[in-house]
């Protein structure tokens, strides 16, 4: 729910994709966001993302790719990143000094996702890095991912279970 009052103050309509529990989510989230259901069985990242590109084309240029695991986004880092956003640009994704990537909280243009589909296929996915959509593409600005960290802190936490929750919890 973080999330959603984050996205909220940027957006006036909010999709978000799940896999499962869709009749659960549906049932709690308020009228003013569109539940997409996952249309791929393969668990990867993605599937969410050709999910919403298929889901959207037509009504939009881009989406914004957030995961649910990032406790520390902000509105002010997600306004930033989207900042960096025009026509003519694939992508915008947080970029580490040692070249990694931060995909799954990017920007992505929709027409060259749906072209990436075309090469790399579902039943390709288990061996393909979220990553490698990335590389297909063509105009990507990399936004510095420890600049990012200096001015909005530590947006890029990622918290995938009750443990590590917990440690987070007892560093505080």
């Amino acid at each position: 729910m973080h999330q959603i009052e984050r996205l909220r103050k940027i957006f006036d309509k909010i999709f978000i994709l799940c896999k499962d529990n869709y009749n659960r989510l549906h049932s709690i989230l308020s009228r003013d966001i569109v539940l997409i259901r996952d249309m791929f069985k393969i668990r990867h990242p993605l599937s969410g993302i050709v999910t919403a590109a298929l889901y959207l084309t037509g009504r939009y240029t881009h989406i914004l790719v957030v995961s649910v695991d990032l406790p520390n986004m902000s509105t002010s880092f997600l306004e930033y990143l989207i900042s960096f956003v025009d026509s003519n640009v694939d992508c915008v994704v947080p970029r580490w000094r040692s070249g990694y990537i931060e995909p799954l909280i990017a920007v992505y243009r929709i027409d060259p996702i749906l072209e990436f589909v075309k090469h790399n296929p579902p039943y390709k996915w288990n061996r393909v890095p979220v990553r490698l959509l990335v590389s297909y593409l063509r105009r990507i600005i990399f936004v510095q991912a420890e600049s990012i960290v200096e001015k909005f802190g530590n947006v890029f936490l990622n918290l995938n279970t009750l443990n590590e929750v917990k440690t987070q919890l007892e560093c505080i």
